[in-house]
């Protein structure tokens, strides 16, 4: 063969087999093409923040690591090679979507300390409570002031330096992410439908998970039941914005290992104390200055749509507000 000679028409031509076919070479979508990127990305982030939550139940202390000093060394090998593993899944969340060099420091920090514990593990079980899982309830109520859907004047990284633990800084970003509008709409958008404002509910997502619970859902949306609602199909988990529901709320659908359904969600206005107390599996709250969270379980999982639209529809809006 001849250096240099061209070999067949599909090295000339990477279109030729549609052309042999008489069909028309398809058109590259830049938009449709950025959505799908960006729903890689999305779909990363989820499981990188699930990878910390699971890292941070293994690198916990058991009674057998206590056994004797060579049990005390693996676990001290396994506490940092963990951190290791968190930070980087967190590092890569935050390139992401939350650059912050002030919580990268302090995982840097975190990782210190281990390494300063040793092999002593009463020093490393403090380590692993103070750094790792510890979640201050004033710190959770300062996010969830501040990540909220839809707020212009939102700005999660005034908390950034208030973050202490493996535990907060994950819930700071996971907060930021989830409760950002920006970051859903631009998902590949599925279907959507426009009511009569101009305004409607979008299905975002991947169309390949067939995900059924999340179709379902979305085509349940009504006037009456929250039309205005922001729907992402993933693999076995379905996410959701609902505007003027308790402002902005946030409902994220899940099947967890023991085979139920799981539905969690926040609220960040309280437009009717007693309406969001009679929510199901709700964090009952006291005043409409508050903000709360709640979940609760679906055993049978074709009832979870009809569950979720029922919550939806339960969530007060500004015309419930108490005078």
């Amino acid at each position: 063969m001849e250096t240099g000679k061209i070999e067949s028409e599909a090295e000339v031509n990477p279109w030729g087999e549609f052309a042999e076919k008489g069909s028309e070479v398809p058109e590259f979508d830049p938009e449709k093409a950025e959505r799908m990127a960006n729903l890689v990305k999305f779909t990363r982030f989820l499981e990188r923040d699930l990878s910390v939550k699971k890292g941070m139940v293994e690198v916990g202390p058991r009674d057998e690591d206590n056994y004797n000093e060579e049990a005390r060394i693996e676990y001290a090998d396994r506490f940092y090679e963990g951190m290791r593993g968190m930070t980087t899944d967190l590092k890569m969340m935050m390139k992401d979507y939350y650059p912050s060099e002030t919580l990268e420091t302090r995982l840097q920090e975190i990782t210190e300390d281990i390494i300063k514990a040793g092999v002593n593990y009463r020093k490393l079980g403090k380590v692993y409570q103070r750094d790792i899982t510890d979640m201050r309830p004033e710190f959770v109520d300062k996010v969830h002031e501040e990540a909220v859907g839809y707020y212009l004047s939102k700005d999660l990284h005034k908390l950034d330096e208030r973050a202490q633990t493996v535990n907060e800084i994950l819930h700071l970003v996971h907060s930021a992410v989830m409760n950002d509008e920006e970051v859903l709409e631009s998902l590949p958008v599925i279907e959507k439908k426009v009511n009569d404002y101009g305004t409607g509910a979008v299905l975002y997502g991947d169309e390949e998970a067939k995900n059924e619970i999340a179709a379902e859902i979305y085509h349940g949306l009504t006037a009456e039941v929250g039309d205005r609602t922001d729907v992402v199909a993933l693999k076995d988990r379905t996410l959701m914005m609902v505007r003027d529901r308790g402002h902005a709320t946030t409902i994220d659908v899940q099947k967890w290992t023991d085979g139920k359904m799981y539905v969690g969600y926040f609220i960040p206005k309280i437009c009717n104390v007693e309406m969001v107390n009679a929510l199901p599996g709700v964090n009952k709250v006291r005043t409409a200055r508050e903000t709360t969270t709640g979940i609760f379980e679906v055993e049978n999982e074709s009832e979870t749509a009809e569950r979720v639209l029922d919550l939806i529809s339960r969530i007060p809006t500004d015309a419930d507000m108490e005078r």
